[in-house]
């Protein structure tokens, strides 16, 4: 039985809890140091080129034949992310598309497994729906990770439209919103598998090699596959999420929203499968 007002609160009581414990604090501070040395990567690069005497918007038209030659977006995307759209950030945004599962997972991974193990659960649920504890959870930590995107995305797009100077400061923020709400639609999956994996296993880092496995391993084997048969290799790529992450990048709506839907149907498919076995088990 869904109750709103108890959802809320092992909502919120969660994302405070894990804010406060060591491993929400570990992960806000893993994750900016990721995203920022992202953020260096591109920065550092330009800066070097400035330092040359190089005009910067040369090595942009650089990277522009680099990614038409050897990688697998249209030439349309391509332009989009390198001339429509503010170059610079358009790579901090490709850079973060990258890591994105992973932090997922670090931010998700310990939503129920902990208490399963210590038995912490049985006095909850005297009190509250075993749905309202699962979905209270999942939304905590969902809350926890884009806290610390949000975080991150306004240190770096400060400092870009501070130091950067190539792009007009509303460009700026405009494409970092949008790469914002982008991130928050491709770390929805992976934290609904993280509740899913938690729901299931006793030991937190159990959740968190499983977790990590799969998001490794999945993508793996449909490159292994793709460099045998290519049309083998794509289908296995549609298979799990990242797959269509790309497509959130798309200058075409139809292709974002497309692939918005898709993620919110692996969530769902996720967390259906995560409740449907916390529903069951034994606590």
């Amino acid at each position: 039985m869904f109750r709103r007002d108890h959802i809320r609160l092992i909502a919120v009581h969660f994302l405070k809890h894990s804010m406060r414990g060591g491993a929400g604090l570990v992960f806000g501070f893993f994750g900016l140091v990721t995203g920022l040395m992202c953020a260096q990567i591109v920065l550092g690069s330009i800066e070097m080129v400035r330092s040359t005497g190089v005009d910067p918007s040369e090595v942009i038209k650089a990277g522009d034949e680099l990614l038409r030659g050897y990688s697998s977006l249209p030439s349309d995307q391509i332009s989009y992310l390198t001339t429509t759209k503010p170059a610079v950030i358009s790579a901090f945004l490709v850079l973060m598309f990258f890591v994105t599962p992973a932090l997922g997972v670090l931010g998700g991974f310990n939503q129920l497994s902990g208490d399963i193990g210590s038995k912490g659960l049985r006095y909850l649920v005297q009190r509250t729906e075993r749905t309202n504890l699962f979905f209270g959870r999942l939304i905590g930590a969902y809350l926890q990770t884009l806290m610390m995107f949000l975080f991150l995305f306004l240190i770096v797009g400060v400092y870009m439209i501070a130091t950067l100077g190539m792009y007009p400061a509303m460009d700026v923020v405009l494409w970092m919103a949008g790469g914002f709400l982008r991130l928050a639609v491709l770390v929805l999956p992976y934290t609904a598998l993280c509740a899913w994996l938690s729901a299931a296993i006793d030991v937190p880092f159990g959740t968190l090699a499983l977790a990590l496995l799969v998001i490794i391993f999945v993508p793996a084997v449909a490159s292994i596959a793709g460099g045998i048969n290519p049309e083998v290799g794509e289908v296995l790529g549609y298979l799990y999420p990242g797959g269509y992450k790309w497509m959130l990048l798309h200058p075409s709506p139809v292709q974002t929203l497309g692939a918005t839907g898709v993620m919110i149907a692996f969530t769902a498919l996720f967390a259906w499968l995560g409740w449907r076995h916390f529903e069951r088990r034994d606590l």
